[in-house]
């Protein structure tokens, strides 16, 4: 038999996720469903990914040190580069690249805020909670209970937006 080794994914699932005290793409994504129209809110969370994930430090492509020059004046370091996350050579690209453990993804933001402050309508609510199989009745049990708070919460697989703004869809994949 032939010994195979596996890729540590957690670099990769903490860039999407969060982890170790650092934000990830999702809960980013979470904090740009505020004002404008649907374009600039996708050119806000991608400004604030590139920002804070594709910072200096090693390249992927090549293994070097970025050398990009820091803006005159700002205070303090420039962020470190993720590992598996990769910018747009172009500055008007929407689009975003993670490394997972199998290969490049290439990711478009247009549409990503919008679509992840999508909610089910209440009459699928309605019905998938009238449902007679127990497993329908789990998942639409736990969409359909309301955030306890105004505030976000820290409480792993809760809802983590007020009842006003709604739970978003990359709030439900947390664990």
């Amino acid at each position: 038999w032939t010994y195979i080794t596996f890729n540590d994914n957690r670099p990769c699932l903490e860039l999407i996720e969060g982890g170790g005290g650092n934000v990830g793409i999702l809960s980013t994504l979470d904090d740009c469903g505020g004002m404008g129209s649907a374009s600039e809110r996708d050119v806000n969370f991608l400004a604030q990914i590139n920002q804070k994930f594709g910072g200096k430090g090693v390249s992927h492509m090549n293994g070097k040190k970025g050398k990009k020059k820091k803006a005159p004046g700002s205070p303090g370091k420039e962020p470190e580069r993720h590992p598996n996350f990769i910018t747009p050579k172009f500055g008007n690209d929407r689009q975003f690249v993670v490394v997972h453990y199998a290969g490049e993804v290439r990711y478009t933001v247009t549409g990503f805020v919008e679509k992840n402050v999508e909610t089910l309508s209440n009459e699928l609510k309605d019905l998938g909670s009238t449902s007679s199989k127990m497993f329908a009745l789990g998942v639409f049990a736990a969409s359909s209970s309301p955030a306890t708070s105004s505030d976000t919460t820290s409480t792993p697989g809760s809802a983590r937006r007020s009842t006003i703004r709604g739970v978003s869809v990359a709030s439900q994949f947390r664990l």
